[in-house]
């Protein structure tokens, strides 16, 4: 599989526009750092099985979950017991923010590497050895998707997004990690704005690596879904089907 990126130095995001570089190679790196998958859950029983079953399939080897919520309960504990992958859960204490969650995901985390790992989203087997590859051959310190794909569970609605860099889709090293802050939302948008200022980064052309999904218990209220579906390229019903049955993660719902 061959996979388009574009690369900008830091600052440079905003003013410049580069030519797609084209990722020839999905081999798992000889050197494989642990990469930490750092997921925040208000411990739903079938978006967190959903979420460790697509981490346990990813065909990146050397990897972590850390899950971080403020609710502990037996169901969770014997699926990460039950689990033959590195599994952590840590319990946090009630009232924090999104953000603070975040942070002590981090903190916990021991990866050279972290992304974000949603559990109300759906992930490509390849998404972390994708992008892994994407900054192994740039040398950049932050990876995003430039669009990803959407599904609004509800309605059976597929749409491919509008270019922009999406948030959730991080990878990056741990060097080019910062302090999140104390928001309940919109606290990664922040975080983004200073990485590129900061950092080299990679915009990565391969939208299904990832499917933000429309579930109607997600951070941002149904009015942004609706925002976001009208920016976007809806599929038909049988486009949908045939994207859906190519891509086999959303067998998981």
């Amino acid at each position: 599989m061959s996979l388009n990126y574009q690369v900008f130095d830091e600052g440079e995001l905003t003013s410049k526009s580069f030519r797609n570089k084209p990722v020839q190679s999905l081999n798992q790196l000889f050197e494989s750092p642990l990469v930490s998958a750092l997921m925040v859950t208000r411990g739903k029983l079938d978006f967190v099985k959903r979420a460790i079953k697509l981490f346990e399939n990813q065909s990146w080897l050397n990897k972590e979950l850390i899950i971080i919520s403020d609710n502990k309960n037996d169901e969770i504990m014997k699926l990460i017991n039950e689990s033959n992958e590195k599994i952590q859960f840590h319990l946090a204490p009630n009232g924090l923010t999104l953000g603070n969650l975040r942070n002590i995901s981090i903190s916990v985390s021991k990866g050279e590497f972290i992304c974000q790992w949603d559990d109300d989203d759906l992930y490509h087997r390849d998404r972390i050895l994708s992008m892994m590859n994407v900054l192994r051959e740039s040398n950049a310190d932050v990876a995003f998707l430039s669009q990803w794909l959407m599904y609004w569970i509800s309605k059976k609605q597929l749409a491919l997004s509008s270019k922009r860099i999406w948030e959730g889709s991080v990878i990056m090293k741990r060097s080019a990690s910062i302090t999140y802050p104390s928001l309940k939302k919109g606290e990664d948008t922040i975080v983004v704005n200073h990485q590129i200022k900061k950092h080299k980064i990679a915009l990565v052309h391969a939208p299904h690596l990832y499917t933000y999904c429309i579930t109607g218990s997600n951070t941002w209220d149904v009015n942004h879904a609706e925002r976001l579906f009208e920016n976007s390229q809806i599929y038909s019903p049988s486009e949908a089907d045939k994207i859906k049955r190519q891509l086999d993660y959303f067998s998981k719902i």
